[in-house]
C-alpha cells in the first residue's frame, strides 16, 4: 500500500501480489462493447487473472476517465470517433498502457503499429486470437513494470522497471528512486535484487542496487554517478564483482550498438 508524505516527497508502498488489470474497452456500439467485456471476464476466470473492464462508447468520456488503465481494447473503424487518436492520447496519459486494436480492414495498421500496438485484430477474428492478445499484453506488463497500490485508493499505479535509477535501504525500508519520483517499500533489498536481476541492476554496496544503464560516471573502486546526479558508493568487498558486471554490460551494449 502506498501513501504520500508531502514533507519528504516520498511514496510508501507494498507491492501487490495479485494485481488487478484495468482494461478499457472502447466501441461506439454498446452491444459490441458488452460482448467484448463478457469475453474478457470469461478469460480472466479461466486464467485466474484479475481483469476488470470499463466500457466506453464515447471517446471524450474515455479520455476523462480517472481510472489508471493497464490495457486498452479500441475499435478503430468509426465515423465519429478516432480510435487511433484515442490510443495516442491514452498512451501519453498512461506510459505503461498496452494497446490492442480492432478493425474491419488493414488500412490503419501502420499508424497503430507506430503507436506500439500489441495486437491489430481484423474482423473476422476468433475468440482465441483476442484472448492471446490480451494474455500477451498482461505478460508484457508483468515483465516490464512493477505494480503498486496507492493508500486510500483501489487504483493500481505502475512503475516502468527501466525507469528505476537505484534502490537503497533507508531505516529498514527500501527506497526506489525513479525518473518520475521516489517510493518507499517494505520489501527487503534481497527481494528487489531478485526482482530486478534480469533487468541490468547490480549491487554496488550492501545498501544499494543500481541500474547499469543509468551510470554516467564510474570511478573504479570508489563510486558511480547515476544520471549525472546521484553518487552511489562501491564497497571494497564488491569492487571486483561490480567491475566485472559493469564491463560485461558495456561489452554487451557495444556489441548491440555495432549490430544495429
Amino acid at each position: 500500500v502506498f501513501c504520500f508524505s508531502a514533507e519528504k516527497g516520498l511514496y510508501y508502498c507494498n507491492i501487490m501480489w495479485r494485481v488487478v488489470m484495468n482494461i478499457l474497452v472502447f466501441n461506439p456500439d454498446e452491444k459490441e462493447a458488452r460482448k467484448l467485456e463478457r469475453q474478457i471476464k470469461i478469460l480472466g476466470e479461466g486464467t485466474e487473472k484479475q481483469l476488470k473492464t470499463y466500457c466506453f462508447t464515447d471517446l471524450k468520456r474515455a479520455l476523462r476517465a480517472k481510472t489508471n488503465f493497464d490495457i486498452a481494447l479500441i475499435e478503430t473503424d468509426t465515423e465519429k470517433n478516432d480510435g487511433a487518436a484515442l490510443g495516442k492520447a491514452l498512451k501519453n496519459k498512461f506510459p505503461c498502457l498496452k494497446l490492442l486494436y480492432i478493425a474491419d480492414s488493414y488500412d490503419g495498421l501502420d499508424e497503430c503499429i507506430d503507436i506500439g500496438a500489441v495486437r491489430y485484430l481484423v474482423r473476422p477474428f476468433s475468440e482465441g486470437r483476442l484472448n492471446s492478445g490480451i494474455i500477451e499484453a498482461v505478460r508484457r506488463l508483468e515483465e516490464e513494470t512493477v505494480a503498486i497500490n496507492l493508500k486510500g485508493s483501489f487504483e493500481t499505479y505502475r512503475i516502468i522497471i527501466k525507469d528505476i535509477i537505484f534502490v537503497e535501504i533507508v531505516n529498514r525500508k527500501t527506497k526506489l528512486v525513479t525518473v518520475n519520483g521516489t517510493y518507499l517499500s517494505k520489501h527487503s533489498l534481497t527481494y528487489w535484487r531478485e526482482r530486478l536481476s534480469d533487468f541490468g541492476f547490480v549491487s554496488t554496496h550492501i545498501s544499494f542496487i543500481v541500474n547499469l544503464s543509468c551510470i554516467t560516471q564510474y570511478r573504479r573502486n570508489k563510486l558511480v554517478v547515476l544520471n549525472n546526479k546521484y553518487e552511489i558508493p562501491i564497497s571494497r568487498s564488491r569492487c571486483s564483482e561490480f567491475h566485472k558486471c559493469y564491463m560485461d554490460y558495456i561489452s554487451r551494449t557495444e556489441r548491440k550498438t555495432a549490430g544495429a
